[in-house]
């Protein structure tokens, strides 16, 4: 058996068709069976493959997909708020915590190259119906889970990234979760980390379907979950592989099948994304480079708040990366101009943070969205405002000519906020692009200047 890397999806879908059998009822380990006659494909499987679909065109709105295909196969089973969810004329997030965000996310874990990459489009799985902080969380272990299989990582390194990341505790034993009495169980607080520990406990995919069935009387839901994570890990055995397909539609085997092909677009560049003052590696921006340049690896770490630690963080991270651009805005511009050897774009750069006293000065804030380690606010101290004072003494230390024309700078006419244009230029011109623009890179200027520019002049890549 060849594991690849498709695997979380079909360990899914068999997970989803092998537990249907015994939804709401449980069954005993003596009468377990793989492919029951009662068996079906249900509302996990087709969830899956819309979020599999959705995937494979970047820019679109999963809403539409989770809406196309649950009223195409509106047998499926769905949950009730769902059901409603999908027929109303202009649906919104229904806050829920449930299971549903977890069971259709094995596609991200496939697509993702990295962590910080799968938290973003984990959580952008979840929220057109599953915006409760739960439903995102659950749907981003999975796909975490999903990433660290395929990098080869073992269950026990898994387990404790899980529990660091997420704060599940998952160091219950099988036999804590199994004792015979089943309960249904359709949250993710509850679904997730027992799919997890059915996953830990296991010796093969096989044996995590059968260990996560009789944990739940969810058993589709608790199969597909534990399936997708299994799935990655041990690869699906080919004859469990070929028997799932017979259950599926052709539709569901075409997306799979364009899954794939998505995946032979090998990820060609690196690209590390710094963002500004006050942000973090969440941003919306980061998620919309992700989808505008999918064949790129976006890489978006959180900067420490301190300068000086930023600056060696970032000297080490580019190292270990080694990125091909790297792309900074605001603060992160500042940073991203001081990585010498690295091409890089500097977007409305803030080359002089002390002075922007409106901004930085001491206190406590909170962040514009949370970190990716779920910090909500940060310190600023009269030392930290110090170590930038005496960093922009030495902005342009060690740079020579080559660092200099891999270098431009980007520079919204409107920028209100920092205007360092003219000291750049002394440094870097003619590397200097100027666009319509305040000091915010919208994703209309991602869309339309920076990423055109990127992959003309300095990746050479096509869309």
């Amino acid at each position: 058996m060849e594991k690849k890397r498709i695997d979380a999806v079909i360990g899914a879908i068999a997970g989803d068709i092998i537990g249907s059998a015994y939804e709401f009822k449980g069954v005993e380990p003596e009468n377990f069976k793989v492919f029951d006659k009662n068996c079906s494909y249900t509302d996990d499987s087709v969830l899956t493959i819309a979020v599999a679909d959705w995937l494979t065109h970047p820019g679109s709105e999963l809403q539409d997909y989770l809406i196309r295909y649950a009223r195409k196969y509106y047998d499926a089973g769905y949950g009730p708020q769902f059901g409603r969810w999908c027929m109303m004329r202009h649906p919104r997030p229904y806050n829920s915590c449930g299971n549903g965000s977890a069971m259709r996310v094995s596609a991200v874990g496939c697509v993702a190259n990295s962590v910080e990459e799968a938290l973003e489009l984990a959580k952008d799985s979840a929220l057109p119906t599953h915006n409760h902080p739960e439903g995102i969380k659950g749907a981003q272990a999975i796909a975490v889970a999903i990433v660290f299989a395929r990098q080869g990582k073992t269950k026990e390194e898994i387990k404790k990234a899980l529990q660091t990341l997420f704060d599940y505790d998952l160091n219950r034993t099988y036999l804590d979760l199994y004792n015979g009495e089943y309960t249904f169980n359709v949250i993710c607080q509850t679904t997730v980390p027992e799919a997890l520990i059915s996953f830990f406990a296991s010796e093969s995919y096989e044996d995590c379907i059968f260990k996560a069935v009789l944990t739940n009387m969810d058993t589709d839901t608790a199969g597909a979950v534990a399936g997708a994570v299994a799935g990655a890990y041990y690869g699906v055995p080919d004859n469990i592989r070929e028997k799932a397909y017979t259950y599926i539609p052709k539709d569901f085997v075409n997306v799979i099948d364009k899954l794939e092909k998505f995946f032979e677009k090998e990820v060609s560049k690196t690209i590390v994304y710094l963002h500004g003052f006050g942000s973090s590696g969440l941003s919306g921006t980061v998620r919309y480079l992700r989808k505008l340049m999918p064949d790129c690896n976006v890489l978006a770490p959180d900067l420490p708040i301190g300068p000086s630690e930023a600056l060696a963080f970032l000297q080490n991270y580019c190292k270990e990366k080694q990125p091909d651009l790297i792309i900074g805005t605001s603060m992160g511009a500042m940073y991203a101009m001081q990585m010498n050897n690295y091409k890089r774009i500097c977007v409305n750069p803030a080359l002089r943070m002390s002075e922007l006293t409106d901004i930085l000065r001491p206190g406590t804030f909170e962040y514009f969205q949370p970190t990716q380690s779920g910090e909500t606010h940060f310190t600023i101290t009269e030392d930290i405002i110090q170590q930038f004072r005496e960093m922009e003494g030495h902005l342009y230390d060690g740079m020579n000519d080559k660092n200099r024309q891999w270098c431009w700078g980007f520079f919204g006419d409107e920028d209100t906020i920092v205007n360092y244009k003219d000291e750049f230029s002394s440094h870097f011109a003619p590397n200097i692009m100027d666009f319509h623009g305040g000091h915010r890179m919208t994703n209309a200027v991602l869309r339309e200047v920076v990423v055109p520019f990127v992959r003309k002049k300095l990746l050479n890549t096509t869309e």
